[in-house]
């Protein structure tokens, strides 16, 4: 397609249009790709389960720091800074901090 032939609202609807038809193809590739899976796993006697990404967003908080409730964390990732001061001012040990 050649772009340089298209006036500056022309441009601007295309722009518009292009997410959701980037969209509609690309559900139509994966349900395509997902009933020719379908299809092979039965061939071969198994069962497709539906797969549920993990975004990690749901992980219960494990400890709380004593004087701020409000400040929780997961015990997964980079430990925030009020633990990492909690741990410099009162030893390494986090039990008391657990939940």
């Amino acid at each position: 397609m050649d772009l340089s032939s298209l006036n500056i609202e022309e441009l601007k609807a295309l722009k518009r249009k292009l997410p959701g038809e980037l969209s509609r193809r690309k559900n139509a590739v994966n349900a395509e790709e997902l009933a020719d899976l379908r299809s092979r796993a039965k061939k071969l006697g198994y069962k497709l389960v539906a797969v549920k990404k993990n975004t990690g967003k749901n992980a219960a908080p494990m400890y709380r720091h004593p004087q701020n409730g409000s400040l929780v964390w997961s015990g997964r990732g980079r430990r925030p800074t009020w633990v990492v001061e909690w741990q410099n001012m009162y030893g390494k040990d986090m039990s008391s901090l657990r939940i």
